[in-house]
């Protein structure tokens, strides 16, 4: 927090939004300017908890053709999805569309796609920067289990709280719907084993 000296009169003139995390703030100080940088908490990955948390309860309509929501499913056609494609990557990339602002938004437009392998493929060649691959789970992150035997397959999800043995998640496509589930680092979902994480 910026203290004001004393006997001066402050006045912001202007801010500004670097990146994801960070904000520029230009302020008036008596007759100087002083420009600060603060490190937003959270930042851009709690609105991504924020939008999935919103999506809770929308239920398909098996296999793959529709949803119980009309707005959902025209926001998730707006993020690629088609009658008859499996949608937990389109999912995730619908909440970050909805959560991420400036070069991400751009990035999550162009790189992530329906599949979740190519997606993780896009950040991990560095396509999709500034997203990176981590390997342990953060909340806001999307979460991506690989396919044990077809390694084109695979499934997605938000995490939105973490814990010593695991995390929490929010997830499309699981049981016909957006539901939370609870997993862990070695958990086998769907045939898949967990991958990696996209932050």
């Amino acid at each position: 927090m910026l203290k004001k000296p004393g006997g001066l009169k402050t006045k912001a003139v202007g801010v500004a939004q670097t990146g994801s995390m960070k904000k520029v703030i230009t302020i008036l100080i008596g007759g100087g300017l002083l420009t600060a940088v603060l490190i937003s908490i959270g930042g851009s990955y709690n609105r991504v908890i924020r939008a999935a948390k919103s999506f809770l309860g929308v239920n398909e309509i098996a296999p793959n053709q529709g949803f119980s929501s009309d707005t959902f499913r025209k926001q998730i056609t707006e993020a690629g999805w088609w009658v008859g494609a499996p949608w937990c990557m389109f999912f995730a990339k619908l909440v970050y569309m909805q959560a991420m602002q400036g070069d991400r938004l751009s990035a999550v437009k162009k790189y992530f796609t329906g599949s979740t392998i190519s997606t993780y493929s896009n950040v991990q060649s560095g396509l999709a920067k500034p997203f990176k691959i981590t390997k342990k789970a953060t909340k806001g992150a999307i979460v991506i289990w690989e396919g044990v035997k077809d390694k084109s397959k695979g499934h997605a999800g938000i995490v939105v709280d973490v814990s010593q043995n695991g995390f929490k998640t929010i997830e499309g496509n699981w049981g016909n719907t957006v539901t939370i589930k609870d997993r862990t680092y070695t958990e086998i979902v769907n045939n898949c084993v967990l991958k990696g994480f996209i932050v």
